[in-house]
């Protein structure tokens, strides 16, 4: 059920998006958080979901370069690895390396993967 109820909810937010509707789009997000919080109550997460979020963050963050030579190593790595073309721009004090073909985000080569299992074992 919840996740025909997020289908449902993303699909309202898509159209919202199309439409520019601003009320709509903040109905549709509102609508996804509070699905999405029942989910995590549901599964008996509600005490470690904070720290769960807090840990992904982390790992999310852990893609950005901290230092230009760190972004031009991971250039290098994935154009090493497989003929990957990237570029880097700067955001704030940090450096993002981007795949030049799609502009998605590639992670840093110092990138640390979000560790979950420990906080759930706690």
């Amino acid at each position: 059920l919840r996740v025909s109820l997020l289908v449902e909810e993303l699909k309202e937010l898509q159209e919202a998006i199309a439409q520019k509707d601003l009320v709509e789009i903040a109905d549709a997000l509102c609508d996804l958080q509070y699905v999405l919080s029942g989910a995590v109550l549901e599964f008996g997460l509600g005490d470690k979901f904070v720290d769960l979020f807090d840990e992904v963050q982390r790992s999310n963050m852990s893609k950005a370069c901290q230092s230009y030579e760190d972004a031009q190593e991971t250039v290098n790595y994935y154009a090493q690895k497989d003929g990957t073309q990237a570029h880097i721009v700067a955001e704030g004090n940090l450096f993002l390396v981007y795949r030049s073909a799609d502009n998605k985000v590639l992670k840093s080569i110092k990138y640390s993967p979000a560790n979950l299992k420990e906080i759930l074992a706690q």
